[in-house]
């Protein structure tokens, strides 16, 4: 995260913990403490050498990093390099180009006691830029492993790299809950969250935001990692990305991204009696589509695929071709054929007269 490199040895790996300690994740345990620090002028933290290969001093201009060794500097939250002989002496760090969306560890209040082995936000005092308070709007990033490729372990640590390592979450080590919990204590500062997965991911996330029932209703961005990524190409953001991604450019193009109303249908789903058992109602929400039949039937046939315990490697290509086996089998075995004789169909209350049919689809968005 802090850019500071080590061997795999346990020795160098102690030698380097206790010369560089790593990002900050709090530099407050109260309110008052964290209030107190926001008023004082924030130092750079500077860590030697392993900087990227485009380095540019920010005082001579030249390039930076080059030559064998530990070269030059460079600050871990602005991500501005010096050369050794061009520090300033003013050491004043105003969180770089996108502090709009960086949280300083200074506003961060976290829960503190013996019985508490991870640090958990207890409050946030945000930042005040003046003109620009407007523009503020904590970027939080959250990520599925499950989703796609195996990309998202480097990509999160990527973010990490240009925010609060506390603003990046990872889904196999908390809860979406957690996520959402940002945007209670950001309110009424409008956050925005950052999906590193597919549409699966994108719904869970909407989800659970209906179900919370958020004050302030966060903006969401994708970063698509899954299979099909049907709606992050509808919004724009492409059909897929991988760790080769500039994280840098992704996070200027949400600076200046607009934000778009998206639809989402509640669908009541009303189950008939069986054997005089009144079964309970269920309700789910669409945002992409809704599937009656053979394409329904694939999907479902994927998805139990994805979660058995033999399926070991996380892959595009190979979704895919799983995707795509389960719909041929599906496809010839016609287990829905005659749809039509088992389906009505009632547009605007009048019924709609269907032909010779394996699937009806409802769509919301023009990607399928």
């Amino acid at each position: 995260v802090c850019g500071a490199g080590a061997c795999t040895n346990t020795k160098c790996i102690r030698n380097v913990d206790r010369k560089t300690s790593c990002k900050s994740v709090s530099r407050a345990r109260t309110v008052e403490e964290a209030t107190a620090k926001l008023q004082e002028d924030r130092k750079h933290r500077w860590v030697e050498g392993n900087l990227p290969l485009d380095s540019i001093c920010m005082v001579c201009e030249d390039p930076a990093g080059d030559g064998p060794g530990l070269k030059d500097f460079q600050c871990i939250w602005c991500q501005r390099k010096v050369h050794k002989n061009c520090k300033p002496e003013k050491d004043t760090c105003d969180l770089g180009r996108f502090k709009s969306f960086v949280v300083p560890p200074e506003s961060v209040v976290v829960k503190t006691g013996r019985t508490i082995r991870r640090k958990i936000i207890n409050a946030l005092v945000l930042p005040r830029y003046g003109d620009d308070d407007d523009k503020f709007s904590p970027l939080i990033v959250v990520g599925n492993q499950k989703s796609g490729n195996s990309d998202c372990a480097n990509i999160l640590a990527a973010f990490r790299r240009q925010l609060n390592p506390a603003q990046v979450i990872d889904l196999g080590e908390g809860k979406m809950e957690e996520v959402l919990e940002w945007c209670q204590l950001a309110s009424p500062v409008p956050c925005t969250i950052l999906v590193c997965g597919g549409d699966g991911t994108v719904g869970w996330l909407l989800n659970t935001a209906e179900k919370l029932k958020l004050k302030t209703q966060p903006s969401v961005a994708i970063f698509p990692l899954g299979t099909g990524n049907d709606l992050a190409r509808t919004l724009g953001y492409g059909s897929g990305a991988d760790c080769s991604e500039n994280i840098t450019e992704f996070i200027a193009k949400l600076e200046t991204g607009t934000s778009v109303k998206l639809d989402r249908w509640k669908v009541d789903v009303l189950p008939t009696r069986h054997l005089r058992i009144r079964l309970p109602k269920s309700t789910i929400y669409m945002n992409n589509y809704l599937s009656i039949g053979v394409d329904a039937l694939v999907t479902h046939n994927f998805h139990k695929a994805r979660e058995s315990p033999f399926y070991l490697f996380s892959s595009r290509i190979i979704n895919k071709l799983i995707y795509f086996s389960y719909g041929t089998k599906d496809v010839l075995e016609r287990q829905c054929q005659h749809l039509n004789k088992k389906l009505d169909l009632y547009m605007d209350n009048k019924k709609i007269e269907l032909p010779n049919i394996e699937s009806v689809v409802i769509l919301n968005i023009p990607f399928w």
